[in-house]
């Protein structure tokens, strides 16, 4: 039997199978912040996946889109018991320079929470 990726979701619980662990500001380029991201993605399937570069998206803990980010070498691990971990440290990201009011006030309070080491919620999806 061939399990799917359930979108990275847990199906009992609804919550995702990606973690972000940690997010380090690097610098900045342009307009844009850049950012270090560590995440891990535990794979609810039985199969292995070697995607190359995977397109993903930050999101604020109050559903706003806040940035983007590529994994450079997507290789997920796999095991029987259907939760390999795989870890993705260094995982480059920007931040652009939001416009909408909305994404103004989730960088804002972002960005606060961060300076004043305050541990904070965001996810990793998928472009919509």
């Amino acid at each position: 039997i061939l399990d799917g990726f359930n979108s990275f979701m847990d199906p009992t619980t609804g919550q995702p199978d990606v973690q972000v662990l940690g997010i380090d500001v690097t610098g900045s380029q342009g307009d844009k912040l850049q950012l270090s991201v560590d995440c891990q993605i535990m794979n609810p399937s039985n199969v292995a996946a070697a995607l190359g570069p995977v397109s993903l998206q930050l999101w604020s803990s109050s559903n706003v889109l806040i940035g983007s980010l590529v994994i450079q070498d997507f290789n997920l691990a796999a095991n029987a018991a259907r939760n390999a971990v795989t870890r993705f440290p260094g995982v480059l990201s920007q931040i652009p320079v939001p416009t909408d009011p909305l994404q103004v006030a989730a960088v804002r309070e972002f960005f606060s929470n961060y300076l004043n080491g305050k541990n904070q919620t965001a996810q990793i999806r998928g472009p919509a």
